[in-house]
């Protein structure tokens, strides 16, 4: 553990104790300096809860009137038993004897090694232990977390009395494994790298400052070196080419950060829906919400159990970056829309997750839990949500009716909306209302004709169902033609 030698001498450390607190949780970002209990009792998830302590610890003195925060004076003492290497037990010593002798009565320093490891930890520089084989051939991990004994080898997990052959138990009754590995997580150790601007430079020193003199002052500077960039150089180039080439990437909204405060996007709805240059942002944004555990909850039961409070909270999220001269009128029927999706997620939760790595909700229990989840909510999801017969029953349903679909709907090219299509290329925009003849065509087409014989017929049902009934409206002629399979499949000419 070490911090900065400008952490050491204390010119800025209020700022960058925040700073790096707001580095590990951004999503807290617009909560303020100050620590106000009553949000920490909320404790919507468990990423608030650490948030919360560490904020706590971040602003709580060691005593009352010191100058220094119990957090970095941690820290500081830490730096201090790495540099000397000072073994556990010489910095408990120190800490109680700092507590007894120096301090004021009811400091709030820990009171050993092991309870600071504790305090820290939410900073993410902890490791994790592993079981494994005691002949080397497995970890005790992921899908074989549960196993006693090695699929390689058969050798047991867990130490044994060579007495009576029981295996040998802790004083809290838990089993004692016969080796351990301690795995460091790279990821979060190269984030904190990155979050404070001085390591960050150092990081990318060797890149920006390579010798142009010819005299070697680095590694980077070598020929091996050199020729590792030259080698990999292509690769690197065509990953990001791919990159920028993707047509779906991470569920960003870039338009919307870069807004400038007070600024807003202009929405246009049309059939209750958005429409117009803005959609695609307003309908990513939306999902981004409906995901956002901080802002929906994830332990309800279904849509209905989520209160007013936190359905205020997600119109505010929307109001806050899009506008429309009528845009309250149109609030029911967007939380409508976030509804759907916020389905759709909970149901793609279980099918990325469990069904599609074919694995059991047993396993996936204990797996890693899908990201903006943590443990606690996935597992509540699987116990109260997907392990109930009745989902489990809509389910089934569900995935006979997909399958169904796919045969039977007529062929659709492209990813753009009927209301878009209808918006924008057939005239809505303008004031006019197509026909459905020319809807059907268009969001059917492949080049300039009809794709195949199925779509075909279904086109021609549709011109001939309105020629005999002119006075049929859009609804009630793609009701007619598709036998009202599901009333979704007509929302875009128009029904609700």
């Amino acid at each position: 553990m070490s911090v900065g030698d400008d952490d050491l001498e204390g010119n800025e450390n209020h700022d960058e104790m925040l700073d790096l607190l707001r580095d590990l949780y951004p999503e807290y970002n617009d909560i303020g300096y100050s620590f106000d209990a009553s949000h920490a009792n909320e404790e919507p998830n468990d990423d608030a809860k650490r948030f919360y302590n560490l904020l706590k610890d971040f602003q709580d003195p060691v005593y009352d009137g010191c100058k220094s925060t119990r957090m970095s004076t941690l820290l500081k003492l830490l730096h201090i038993k790495t540099l000397g290497r000072w073994s556990n037990e010489s910095f408990t010593m120190l800490l109680e004897f700092l507590k007894k002798e120096l301090l004021p009565e009811g400091s709030k320093l820990p009171d050993s090694y092991y309870e600071s490891k504790k305090i820290l930890k939410d900073l993410g520089l902890s490791y994790q232990k592993i079981d494994a084989c005691i002949n080397d051939c497995m970890l005790y991990w992921r899908e074989n977390e549960e196993l006693d004994a090695c699929k390689v080898c058969g050798a047991s997990r867990w130490k044994s009395d060579k007495r009576n052959g029981e295996n040998k138990c802790k004083t809290n009754g838990k089993r004692i494994p016969q080796k351990t590995m301690r795995y460091f997580p790279l990821k979060r150790r190269l984030q904190r790298l990155y979050m404070c601007s001085k390591t960050a430079s150092l990081m990318t020193w060797h890149r920006d400052h390579k010798s142009k003199s010819g005299t070697m002052r680095h590694p980077c500077d070598g020929s091996a070196w050199q020729s590792f960039d030259k080698n990999h150089v292509d690769s690197s180039a065509k990953k990001k080419k791919a990159d920028s080439e993707k047509k779906r990437g991470r569920n960003k909204c870039k338009e919307i950060a870069k807004l400038k405060p007070g600024e807003k996007l202009e929405v246009t709805f049309y059939n209750n829906r958005a429409v117009g240059t803005n959609h695609e942002v307003f309908a990513r944004h939306l999902g981004i919400i409906v995901r956002d555990t901080n802002i929906v909850p994830v332990r309800v039961h279904k849509w209905n159990d989520i209160g007013d409070r936190e359905k205020d909270h997600m119109w505010t999220a929307v109001t806050d970056v899009f506008t429309n001269e009528n845009m309250e009128s149109y609030r029911q029927h967007v939380l409508d829309h976030m509804k759907e999706l916020w389905t759709n997620w909970r149901s793609d939760l279980l099918r990325y997750n469990v069904k599609n790595k074919k694995i059991t909700l047993k396993v996936a229990y204990n797996h890693k839990p899908p990201n903006g989840l943590d443990k606690n909510e996935w597992r509540w999801l699987i116990k109260e949500i997907y392990s109930k017969p009745n989902f489990k029953k809509v389910s089934a349903r569900n995935s006979a009716n997909r399958s169904h679909y796919r045969k039977e709907l007529a062929h659709r090219t492209g990813s753009k909306p009927f209301r878009q299509v209808i918006w924008k290329d057939l005239g809505a925009n303008k004031g006019l209302e197509p026909d459905l003849v020319d809807v059907y065509y268009t969001t059917r087409k492949k080049g300039t004709s009809l794709p195949n014989a199925e779509t075909t017929q279904k086109y021609d049902e549709i011109k001939t169902t309105k020629e005999k009934e002119p006075s049929l409206s859009n609804v009630q002629v793609a009701q007619r033609v598709f036998k009202s399979k599901s009333r979704d499949r007509v929302v875009g000419f128009g029904g609700e």
